[in-house]
């Protein structure tokens, strides 16, 4: 497994984790916060690596994964969704229970759309929607706040009844999926609309890159940026394996420049992209908070994205409640944000170093107004409350600081 820059060459290419078992077809994700998280098939396990190569175990071999296909992570649920192509389901990791795990829950079974024929897998955000293709049928099924597993699923169509194997969203308002095809003459990329909860179905493909321009392609995985304009694929039948990537906001896709070619033999089926924006974080550890850029207003700004409530905070929440006489307990959030460095790099002392101190019960926030080209890390904690009738909110248990994550906000 590789890294390398969407805008090449492919002498910049690093490797990430060596000696993979059959692990060009396995998923493969990113948590936007310094780990990639990836499938190793022959071994039924999913494993994770960070940016100085450390692998961690977060789903053990014996488990019950068999040939785990396709990946895909709810951020702010704190979920790993895993493909189980040899059981015939999808399953979920609550990754804020102690890992690596040893159990796996069913999401969705065989009566829903699943066989082994799934080729990919994606949880969407924006409608709380877990989507799959299976067999070149593009499926869907709510899993936020339903019950699980989902009982039935629902099936999206292509007008002119195109294939779907490889796909991914953007974060635009209304939303688009960009996908793989490999049927017959329509080979390519396109894009559509996602259709909202409770209208029709339809998926009303717009042609981004064929095979009638661009003959010697056949698209394989396709991987959007989230965060910026770049679109990458990977093709096979050219002169050898390629991965382009260009600018989707643009019609001149076919011209995408060739990242890789004799890179590697056979082109990855899975790709995931990193926003190329500054923002960036040195942790390691799941508990650290999770930043997300967004450049698409007029003032960036950037979400932060914080573990939710651990076992042992709601046990010891029992245990408060179990001996007060009454009051009412609640959880809160405090999150610090430090100014740490000046455009110029220069440090910033204690004195003027703008911390913020935000408290929020929920555990996704928002930093807004910062200072372009600066630095800032954010760190933060939980807060147990206990509040009687007469009597003002008090703090009864503080949680230990989480690690520090780091971003840079860019310049206007």
């Amino acid at each position: 497994m590789s890294s390398v820059s969407p805008l090449g060459p492919a002498s910049t290419l690093t490797d990430l984790a060596s000696n993979l078992t059959n692990a060009r077809a396995g998923g493969i994700e990113s948590n936007g916060a310094g780990l990639i998280f990836y499938a190793d098939r022959s071994a039924g396990q999913i494993l994770a690596v960070d940016q100085t190569k450390n692998i961690y175990v977060v789903v053990l071999p014996f488990s019950g994964l068999i040939n785990p296909q396709a990946i895909s992570l709810d951020v702010l649920g704190n979920f790993l969704y895993i493909a189980d192509v040899g059981n015939r389901r999808i399953v979920r990791v609550n990754l804020s229970l102690p890992l690596p795990a040893k159990r796996v829950q069913v999401v969705v079974d065989s009566s829903a759309g699943v066989t082994d024929l799934v080729a990919d897998l994606k949880y969407n955000p924006s409608d709380g929607y877990l989507y799959w293709s299976n067999d070149g049928t593009l499926h869907r099924a709510a899993v936020k706040g339903q019950p699980i597993p989902v009982e039935s699923g629902e099936t999206l169509i292509t007008k002119n009844s195109i294939e779907v194997r490889y796909f991914d969203f953007d974060f635009g308002a209304p939303q688009n999926i960009f996908f793989s095809s490999g049927s017959g003459g329509f080979k390519g990329i396109y894009s559509s609309r996602v259709p909202r909860v409770g209208d029709t179905p339809n998926l009303d493909e717009v042609s981004i890159l064929n095979n009638s321009a661009t003959p010697d392609v056949t698209v394989v995985g396709v991987a959007i940026d989230k965060n910026g304009p770049f679109l990458c694929y990977s093709a096979v039948n050219t002169p050898a394996p390629v991965l382009r990537c260009g600018d989707r906001t643009t019609t001149a896709v076919v011209n995408f420049p060739d990242i890789l070619s004799a890179e590697f033999t056979t082109p990855p089926n899975f790709m995931v992209i990193e926003s190329p924006s500054t923002v960036v974080s040195p942790a390691t550890k799941l508990s650290a908070p999770v930043l997300q850029l967004n450049l698409a207003i007029r003032k960036p700004e950037v979400v932060i994205l914080l573990k939710e409530f651990e076992l042992a905070v709601l046990r010891t929440a029992e245990r408060l409640v179990a001996r007060a006489t009454g009051g009412k307990i609640e959880f809160r959030y405090v999150v610090v944000i430090n100014k740490k460095q000046n455009a110029d790099g220069a440090a910033v002392s204690m004195a003027k170093h703008e911390a913020r101190r935000k408290v929020s019960m929920r555990n996704v926030g928002t930093a807004q107004n910062l200072r372009p080209d600066s630095t800032y890390e954010v760190s933060y904690n939980i807060e147990i409350t206990q509040a009687k009738k007469g009597e003002p909110t008090k703090v009864v248990r503080t949680t230990k600081l989480s690690p520090v994550s780091r971003f840079v906000v860019p310049a206007e």
